[in-house]
């Protein structure tokens, strides 16, 4: 009851803001941080109360957590509300037109600041950063992407402050030969992402004392030796096409290794040592692996006693002639620790479906691969406790599989049988919270899942959709997110079920959809509670809203999102 209250309060003040006269001094911290973030998030949603003038108002003594992101906005006058003393967090990310105005009163004004964000704006310089970095001396996380600052400002910042977390991205002015002495000497940074620079392999070294390294479209490291970074916990490498080698530390402390489209990496035994005390591992779209280094990692699987999330995904295919799978040895997939498996488009003309035998699994992953209906069911009785189910693109199922789901997952919250090829397929899941249906191939489906919440029914056809209109019946009472873009209705057959068995819908996308009756989905607008129904998305469909559909949508205060045809917004 409170909590809605609450909600109530925030959205009076938000529609309502011009009438709240003067600077929001009277808000204690913790309720101006809040109520900004729910008008930032209103104002993503189309809402414009949220103006530079509105944003100065909460600039008062007691804001802790400044959180502008994505928000139009130049240098604030911090003088309008008394100043922020008291700022710790700020989050100017993506904020194109703020300078080093903003910076050099932070430096001045703002002693306690301990995180600031400024990713996405390319006017901040190194004179800015100079400020913050001899003003903040509590500042131990920064955010510089997409900025002007050069190496001499990355240098200020690692001599004068004891930074944890340091992440750079596509800096225009930074050329990073000036900055291993420095990193050597930064003994407090343990976190460090950096995103499309140029370095070599002594630089990332210079690293060696960072508990999580992440790298992402980084040009030059070619064999990298990581053996010196005991302290290493955490390593992402992203779109590293120069790497060839790479050596882990051998401790106990690293965890989690993330190789994605590292495409010049020939093998995977560097993880040899790895394994043991590998909680999560991904290694994803590195074109250049064979399948045979597939066998080998997941032959090397018992070894990984304490692995819970392994994730093997957009590996290269072989063409071969012919479209049925080879017949190669099944990989077993035993880890006891396992709770996540992502099997995602791996060599499906190369490997069939591994055999997942794990008792505690909750979420599985296995898009495009060439899964059949007796491999389900040896999964499903294997591992009775998935959760989360992904079998989009698994062409080679059949109805048969709908049966095998429902009989031994009936713990199953999500699940996707996008692109399936079925004839028509029955469901009973009565724990269901989100089913994905997107370009499936079958003339109708009937589904029990009176716990639904998101339901998407997106690229079909009149007969498909109407076949769902009894299957709403028993399970629309609780839904609330509907997805049916690049839909044909020719009847009213679905839209009357909507309308009669769907009370709590909140968010509805038609984009690029053919509907039967426009004054019937304005009678489902209509019928919903004023404030509910948050979000209409009828980008491109047909027929386009006319005056009826404008006036309710404006009258329940539904965001009605649509484009008129060959005219702007």
């Amino acid at each position: 009851m409170e909590s809605n209250l609450y909600k109530t309060t925030q959205s009076w003040i938000h529609r309502h803001f011009d009438q709240v006269g003067g600077p929001l001094t009277a808000l204690h911290s913790g309720v101006l941080e809040e109520l900004l973030n729910f008008m930032m998030d209103q104002r993503k949603l189309g809402s414009r109360s949220l103006t530079t003038e509105n944003v100065e108002r909460f600039l008062v003594p007691s804001l802790t957590d400044l959180n502008l992101s994505d928000f139009w906005v130049s240098d604030l006058n911090f003088a309008v509300a008394g100043g922020c003393p008291n700022l710790r967090v700020v989050n100017f990310s993506n904020c194109l037109h703020i300078k080093d105005a903003t910076l050099l009163y932070l430096g001045r004004n703002c002693p306690h600041l301990a995180t600031l964000r400024l990713s996405g704006c390319p006017h901040v310089t190194t004179e800015g950063v100079n400020a913050v970095a001899e003003g903040c001396q509590d500042l131990s996380q920064i955010e510089l992407d997409a900025t002007s600052v050069d190496d001499a400002g990355i240098s200020a910042l690692l001599r004068h402050l004891k930074l944890t977390e340091l992440q750079l991205f596509r800096c225009k002015n930074l050329s990073f030969y000036l900055l291993s002495s420095d990193f050597l000497a930064a003994r407090t940074l343990r976190t460090v992402h950096l995103n499309q620079m140029a370095l070599t392999d002594g630089q990332i070294c210079a690293l060696e004392g960072v508990e999580t390294l992440s790298l992402s479209d980084c040009v030059g490291p070619q064999r990298l030796d990581l053996s010196r970074f005991v302290n290493l916990c955490t390593l992402r490498f992203n779109a590293i096409f120069s790497l060839r080698d790479l050596r882990l530390p051998n401790t106990e402390n690293l965890s989690v290794v993330e190789l994605v489209r590292c495409t010049h990496l020939r093998n995977l035994e560097f993880l040899e040592s790895f394994m043991p005390h590998a909680k999560r591992l991904m290694v994803k779209a590195t074109k250049t692996i064979s399948p045979k280094e597939i066998y080998r990692l997941c032959n090397d699987l018992p070894r990984a006693t304490q692995l819970t999330h392994l994730e093997i995904s957009e590996m290269q295919t072989v063409k071969r002639g012919g479209s049925k799978p080879v017949n190669g040895p099944r990989i077993q997939v035993t880890c006891p620790t396992l709770t996540r498996f992502d099997w995602r488009d791996v060599f499906r003309l190369e490997m069939p479906t591994p055999k997942i035998a794990v008792v505690g699994l909750t979420r599985v992953e296995l898009f495009n691969s060439p899964v059949l209906d007796a491999e389900l069911q040896e999964i499903a009785m294997a591992c009775p406790q998935i959760e989360h189910l992904d079998l989009e693109e698994c062409t080679e199922l059949r109805d048969a599989a709908t049966d095998i789901i429902s009989h031994h997952l009936p713990g199953l919250v999500h699940l996707n049988l996008a692109k399936c090829v079925m004839k028509r397929p029955n469901l009973r899941l009565l724990r269901l919270r989100a089913l994905i249906l997107p370009d499936m191939r079958a003339s109708g489906m009937t589904f029990e899942c009176p716990e639904l919440v998101v339901l998407d029914i997106s690229g079909h056809g009149n007969d498909f959709l109407s076949s769902l209109s009894a299957s709403l019946a028993v399970s629309g009472g609780k839904l609330e997110k509907l997805w049916a873009r690049h839909s044909h209705i020719t009847e009213d057959t679905l839209l009357q079920s909507i309308k009669r068995h769907c009370p709590n819908l909140k968010i509805m996308d038609w984009t690029h959809s053919r509907l039967f009756s426009l004054d019937l989905l304005t009678d489902i607008v209509a019928a919903l509670p004023r404030y509910q129904l948050g979000k209409l998305y009828l980008g491109a469909a047909l027929p386009e809203p006319d005056e009826r559909m404008l006036q309710v949508a404006a009258e329940h205060c539904t965001d009605l999102v649509w484009k008129k045809s060959g005219k702007g917004e």
